[in-house]
């Protein structure tokens, strides 16, 4: 798919030409993929025009326009699978479908290369996810990025679904007879027919686009089915709130630019002490507004823009991540527009400030290290009043954000015998000059989450810090860890990583519960020491795993929604492989919270934060991810962590008057138990394990993890 980031902007602020410039330019990607995902040309139809119409109809709602095609894509799955849903009513209906598929005649009228044949029936016969992934890179041109967010997964998933769905459909051709490589491969994918959507369907979906009006919502003229309706009344919807929530910004912007461009937080002169340490002065101001946010919240105005040039910086993402102990306070964002500015509006109260632009280093970043050069080494305060920003109810507050441009850096990561490794983790540390010695960053305060190697094992970041040294450290399952440095230079630089192979195992067993039956989709954990990675792929519908080059003498955890956690070891496996059983997370704890001097602490936010196993051969925890996207790892190194699916949110509960809370739903004794973590403003935090069931008690008398 081609960028069309401008056209994403502009149909956004209600550009009718840009936004049917826009449906011209991807409709016939959306066509292909729904006919591949639906096999029926009249179910492509449909799926497609639903995809469509709920596009135009929460547009408003994309934040980022860069992320649009993985945006776009998801829905499109979506849709596909409703289809798929419909026609499974009808199974003698879609058993003809699957037999008769116009597709595949199609396919077989075009195609009479036999190798090509045989590619297309061994990508047939992969799993659900792993076809899906192949299609959407090799077919419709996916970065990892936009297939990372069609299907909801870590861009590392992305990256091993690739090499599972290779070394799978390299067996399979295998089995066929046609011995094939990874290049020969990658082109035969890369060939399927790219057929255009059929000029009745083009015609509705371009007319939709047209006579999208933010007073009338989309035009009546829609798929057949009924679902149809229910996307046009959403778009219809969604039309009335675009009115009314535009209105008030084109005010403010026809103002602002009246009187002049604003030169509030202009740092070109370099970071200078202000009152609240970490700031630039002059970089909060409370303007007066004539149309105020909405009653109780609070609204935070201004400009991003390039620190040295001011040139306004489009398309960057600005975030509040709350201060407050509430885990249920999600962070608020926000994305600027073609002169740089962005509002948004969330709950007063204490916030932390960051943004984020292709190429260039986060606002965050910049703000710590101006704090750490001009006050070597700063105290806690002048770290955290750096990005501070503090929210008054019915108030509007403008802070401006420039950012320094970034130089990026890219790599490769290879094994012993030259070969790409893919999904490999590369975390990376920068130590830049400051007054008294050096600052570190970790590559997290430049990019979100972790950089994972691609296919080719190839990686790269466009914006880390442009002086200092860099250091990598690259992990693998199966593989040393590897590592490598450099001077950064004005230049982007470009490093080779050798990961060394360790000898591999073959794990393989069934995951059941109590009472024998199989649980499809259980995760695996497997580690070492004090971390533990899930592993790709998770059970199959006979609950069934099987992983190849796993790293010998390794512990492995077992997990499943709604139960507790296993063990076993590759040492120990059996010849049958091994039988994991789960037990069903249907126990109760319930608690109190008291402060120091014994005192039921009303309001406290008390969360599970960590699920564990603890034993004579094992002592292993899982933690949550926070809604700040940090993973939930225990701070006493001597136990084992990982982390549970991003997607899953931390169960939490708030104490009563006399200080009491409860959990349903847990998994304790027999070696199960559970980490409570209690937190209120005002007060430090505590911390428990509870292992057997019974009555909890925290006590909040230390901020130090683990201590009770």
């Amino acid at each position: 798919m081609r960028d069309v980031t401008v056209l994403v902007t502009q149909a956004q602020s209600g550009n009718r030409e840009a936004l049917g410039a826009l449906v011209a330019a991807v409709q016939d990607d959306i066509w292909r993929l729904q006919l591949s995902r639906t096999g029926s040309e009249a179910d492509a139809e449909d799926a497609t025009q639903e995809t469509f119409a709920r596009m135009i109809a929460s547009l408003t709602e994309l934040r980022d326009p860069r992320a649009f095609a993985g945006w776009l894509y998801r829905i499109a799955l979506n849709q596909a699978l409703m289809a798929g849903r419909r026609r499974a009513a009808d199974a003698k209906a879609l058993a003809a479908v699957a037999s008769t598929s116009r597709e595949q005649k199609e396919e077989d009228a075009m195609e009479r290369s036999e190798l090509r044949q045989a590619v297309r029936r061994a990508v047939e016969g992969l799993e659900a996810n792993l076809r899906a992934t192949i299609e959407l890179r090799y077919e419709h041109d996916l970065a990892y990025a936009d297939i990372a967010r069609a299907m909801d997964c870590p861009e590392g998933t992305v990256a091993d679904r690739l090499h599972t769905a290779h070394e799978r459909l390299k067996r399979a051709l295998a089995g066929a007879g046609v011995a094939i490589t990874v290049a020969l491969l990658e082109s035969e994918l890369s060939a399927a027919p790219r057929s255009a959507a059929p000029p009745r369907l083009a015609a509705r979906v371009a007319k939709s686009a047209r006579e999208f009006q933010p007073d009338r919502g989309i035009s009546p003229n829609g798929p057949r089915r009924k679902s149809v309706a229910a996307g046009l009344t959403v778009a219809l919807l969604a039309a009335l709130l675009l009115t009314w929530w535009m209105a008030p910004v084109h005010h403010k912007d026809e103002e602002s630019t009246a009187s002049g461009p604003s030169n509030a937080g202009n740092p070109v002169a370099g970071p200078t002490k202000s009152p609240e340490a970490g700031k630039l002065a002059s970089e909060d101001s409370r303007p007066t507004s004539p149309t105020p946010p909405r009653a109780g919240k609070a609204r935070l105005t201004g400009r991003v823009f390039e620190r040295d040039t001011e040139r306004p910086l489009a398309g960057a993402t600005v975030c509040l991540f709350s201060r407050s102990s509430d885990p249920n306070i999600a962070p608020v964002k926000a994305q600027s527009d073609a002169d740089g500015r962005y509002s948004l509006e969330a709950l007063p109260g204490s916030w932390r400030i960051d943004a984020l632009a292709a190429g260039h280093v986060c606002y965050a970043a910049e703000r710590w290290y101006a704090v750490s050069i001009a006050n070597s080494p700063p105290s806690d305060e002048e770290v955290v009043g750096a990005t501070r920003v503090d929210l008054a109810a019915d108030q509007e507050l403008t802070r401006d954000l420039p950012l320094v441009p970034g130089v990026r850096v890219a790599g490769r990561i290879v094994d012993d015998m030259g070969a790409a490794v893919p999904g490999a983790a590369v975390q990376f540390m920068i130590l830049a000059e400051s007054r008294e010695g050096r600052v570190g960053f970790s590559g997290n305060q430049f990019r979100p989450g972790v950089l994972f190697s691609g296919v080719d094992g190839r990686f790269e970041c466009d914006g880390v810090w442009p002086q200092g040294s860099l250091g990598f450290t690259v992990l693998r399952e199966g593989y040393e860890n590897g590592r490598a440095g450099f001077e950064i230079g004005p230049q982007p630089k470009e490093t080779t990583i050798v990961l060394r192979r360790l000898p591999g195992a073959h794990v393989w067993g069934t995951v059941r519960d109590e009472r024998g039956q199989a649980l499809k989709g259980a995760f695996v954990y497997s580690g070492k020491e004090r971390m533990f990675s899930p592993l790709e792929v998770p059970t199959n519908e006979l609950g069934r795993f099987d992983y190849a080059d796993i790293s010998a003498d390794r512990l492995f955890l077992v997990w499943s929604p709604g139960y507790g956690l296993a063990q076993f070891s590759s040492d120990v496996l059996p010849p049958g492989g091994a039988d994991v059983r789960l037990r069903a997370a249907d126990g109760r704890v319930t608690g109190v919270v008291v402060d120091a001097q014994g005192r039921p602490v009303a309001g406290a936010v008390v969360q599970v934060t960590h699920i564990g196993i603890v034993n004579d051969s094992c002592r292993a925890w899982l933690g949550f991810v926070d809604p700040t996207g940090r993973t939930g790892l225990k701070s006493n190194y001597s136990d084992a962590c990982g982390y549970l699916p991003g997607d899953l949110r931390a169960p939490s509960a708030t104490t009563s008057e006399d200080g009491r809370f409860e959990f349903p739903g847990v998994c304790l004794g027999e070696g199960c138990g559970i980490e409570l973590l209690a937190k209120r403003d005002g007060l430090p935090d505590g911390n428990l394990e509870v292992l057997e069931p019974g009555e909890a008690r925290i006590v909040m008398v230390t901020d130090r993890p683990g201590e009770k």
